[in-house]
């Protein structure tokens, strides 16, 4: 996991107000949350799934997390995979919009 630093600079979000950094990385964080539940909702079993819900909610987490690890290849790997390509969408997301409001700003410049 990259630390906070790396990823407002990452996201090219230097120059922006602390509080709204700190808005936007929680979103990132549940970007990513959301995009790993669903892979392993892909991954997993109807009933594979039901026994990760059911020790979850019996606050057993780290036993959630060994049945997973031990049901989805690498699962270290799978989870960082789906953080990396999550910040990377939305750096290139965040540039793109940032470049297309560039142009449209020098557009209305000119005479």
């Amino acid at each position: 996991m990259q630390t906070a630093a790396q990823l407002i600079e990452k996201l090219g979000i230097e120059n922006v107000d602390p509080q709204k950094q700190d808005e936007i990385l929680q979103d990132l964080a549940n970007s990513v949350s959301n995009r790993i539940l669903l892979g392993i909702s892909e991954k997993l079993s109807d009933e594979d799934l039901k026994e990760v819900s059911a020790l979850l909610d019996s606050d057993k987490e780290e036993e959630a997390e060994s049945l997973l690890a031990a049901k989805i290849d690498d699962f270290e790997g799978f989870k960082a995979q789906i953080e990396q390509e999550t910040i990377d969408e939305i750096a290139n997301n965040i540039r793109a919009v940032s470049d297309q409001a560039e142009a449209t700003q020098n557009e209305s410049l000119r005479p």
